[in-house]
């Protein structure tokens, strides 16, 4: 094993933070999620070091296979597909997913508030999930 990665979290398991959000536990969740993140960037440090010790062969499968495993930005695709597939979250074409044609005759006063309600909750659950990303660069967050 390489540096933690067989104990490393999955991704996709990281990525349902976003849910919690809204939770009354959301600071232990956020606690949590700022040390998973610590760790995984302390498996990454010592994986590197360990694969430029093996060589070309093993530097190039760290970049191809490792480092998706580890690197917990990884996250974000799996959040993004988690939140946009979410019933509650607006969809591009401008209303609710998983409204059905029943759902036609809503005021357009209740749509655009139901509208709004979904982008305020989709952009607190974005914000929960990026903020301990990018405090957890710290000072290496330079280009953000």
């Amino acid at each position: 094993r390489h540096g933690g990665v067989g104990s490393a979290p999955s991704m996709r398991f990281i990525a349902f933070v976003t849910l919690c959000a809204e939770s009354r536990k959301a600071g232990k969740v956020k606690t949590s999620m700022m040390q998973c993140i610590s760790s995984l960037r302390g498996s990454i440090a010592t994986c590197q070091a360990q694969v430029r010790a093996m060589g070309k062969a093993a530097e190039k499968n760290f970049e191809n296979n490792l480092k998706m495993k580890l690197m917990p930005e990884y996250c974000v695709p799996y959040a993004l597909h988690l939140l946009a597939f979410r019933h509650e979250t607006a969809s591009a074409a401008g209303t609710l997913a998983g409204e059905d044609d029943s759902d036609a005759e809503m005021e357009a006063d209740e749509l655009a508030q139901s509208e709004e309600a979904s982008e305020k909750r989709l952009k607190k659950r974005l914000k929960f999930l990026l903020d301990p990303l990018i405090q957890s660069l710290g000072e290496r967050a330079d280009n953000i």
